[in-house]
């Protein structure tokens, strides 16, 4: 048996996580081995298990009360973010969201439920009446920005004070 360390740099997820979980139950007091705890089933989308680590490394060493405030916040968010995509929940959005906006929501229900044509109807209705978002980048001129993510389009995703938000990027 190796570290927990190489199975991580091997690419071994589930032999890291198995190897660590050893760890952890021979050294229960070892903080070292919670973070990476933490930090592993972060990676692996475990979100309760990373948020249970978090609370007993707030528990148990008070040095981590900054680190857990922010992944604490964090990964509540990135579960909205998971309830918002698979469409039981809209974002949060600065200011009034304007049509277009409304339709990128609005797209993410029958998207979730397996209606892809229908749902990139909507966005395509979203993106006709998107304003067009020019700028420049490292002195390069662009006439478009979008995300790479076509369900946000030209949306920032945030995370402000604990909470979720899209950010059309003409704010």
């Amino acid at each position: 048996m190796g570290s927990p360390q190489d199975a991580l740099r091997d690419g071994n997820l589930d032999q890291a996580l198995s190897e660590l979980q050893q760890q952890v139950r021979k050294q229960p007091a070892n903080a070292k081995h919670r973070i990476f705890l933490f930090q592993l089933l972060a990676v692996r989308g475990e979100w309760q298990k990373a948020l249970t680590q978090l609370n007993v490394l707030r528990d148990m060493d008070a040095s981590t009360l900054p680190m857990v405030q922010t992944y604490q916040e964090a990964i509540q968010c990135e579960a909205i973010r998971a309830d918002v995509f698979a469409g039981r929940r809209s974002p949060l959005v600065f200011g009034d969201p304007e049509h277009w906006l409304a339709l990128l929501v609005e797209a993410l229900h029958p998207d979730a439920s397996g209606h892809y044509a229908q749902a990139a109807d909507l966005r395509g209705q979203a993106l006709e009446q998107t304003p067009a978002i020019s700028g420049t980048i490292d002195g390069a001129e662009f006439a478009w920005i979008t995300d790479a993510d076509p369900r946000l389009g030209p949306v920032l995703e945030a995370i402000v004070n604990g909470r979720y938000y899209w950010v059309p990027f003409q704010r």
